[in-house]
């Protein structure tokens, strides 16, 4: 949980990243673990110089909220259904879903993806899903944000058949290193995103931050999840400036200018 230690310090690093515009390409204000305290959430993000932060659906029940939430705060959300939650995907589930896209604050398709590594759901089942909700987004003419554990393979096969009919999308949470990234960058507007997970000793994202160019980045926190090294507990869309620090120290680039360069970054792929 947030405590006073913590609000001190993040009331010290607010004040310094003041002139600091973030914005949090992933973060689930929707999960219930900000439903006791999500204004205070919100207060400690724009301490940190967060203005923007986007609400990625990941089911049916959390995209609908996502659309509540980017309502409410004049945000953009996104509604998919995750790889793990793909062996209950049914006609219903599609037809529910054609019709939060509808929603003008929906400007993505996602979370979706492959995760090989859980595997929640059967491989065939998540790949299946996979397609009908790039079709979606085809049909829609959104971005997609993927999530992928262990599937880098399978997903570059299926995206190379879509890719040209797709507007682009995003690798949330990048767990790959250099070869991947360089795969992803040969795919016409899509965009790589770091969260918190390259602060740990042995990230292998790490790695592969000096491969990606500043106009193909985004950062995110992935809230409540990853936790950057330098906090405990719950993670949160202030914890983002952890992760701009890490990008910041590697390419020897002002973390003002990394902050801006991904915060243009992702309005023009999720605020278009």
């Amino acid at each position: 949980m947030y405590n006073d230690k913590n609000t001190r310090k993040n009331r010290k690093e607010g004040e310094q990243n003041n002139k600091v515009r973030i914005y949090d390409s992933h973060a689930h204000l929707n999960d219930p673990q900000f439903k006791k305290d999500l204004e205070e959430v919100l207060f400690r993000a724009k301490q940190n110089g967060v203005e923007r932060i986007f609400i990625p659906g990941y089911d049916i029940k959390s995209s609908s909220r996502a659309v509540e939430l980017a309502k409410s705060l004049n945000f953009k959300a996104s509604a998919g259904v995750h790889p793990h939650d793909a062996k209950d995907f049914n006609s219903e589930t599609l037809k529910k879903l054609e019709q939060l896209v509808s929603s003008p604050h929906i400007t993505a398709i996602g979370e979706i993806g492959l995760d090989f590594y859980k595997m929640y759901s059967p491989k065939e089942a998540q790949i299946s899903v996979f397609r009908s909700q790039l079709e979606i987004a085809i049909k829609f003419r959104l971005p997609v944000i993927l999530h992928v554990r262990d599937a880098f393979e399978d997903i570059f096969r299926i995206l190379s058949e879509y890719n040209n009919e797709l507007p682009g999308g995003i690798f949330h949470c990048f767990s790959g290193g250099p070869d991947e990234a360089e795969e992803i960058l040969k795919f016409k507007n899509f965009y790589i995103s770091f969260a918190g997970s390259i602060t740990y000793r042995n990230s292998r994202a790490k790695r592969a931050i000096n491969t990606v160019p500043l106009d193909r980045m985004l950062v995110e926190t992935d809230s409540p999840y990853l936790t950057p090294s330098k906090v405990k507990g719950r993670n949160e869309p202030a914890y983002i400036v952890y992760t701009l620090e890490v990008i910041s120290k590697i390419l020897n680039i002002p973390l003002q200018i990394v902050a801006k360069k991904t915060y243009n970054n992702a309005v023009k792929i999720l605020e278009f």
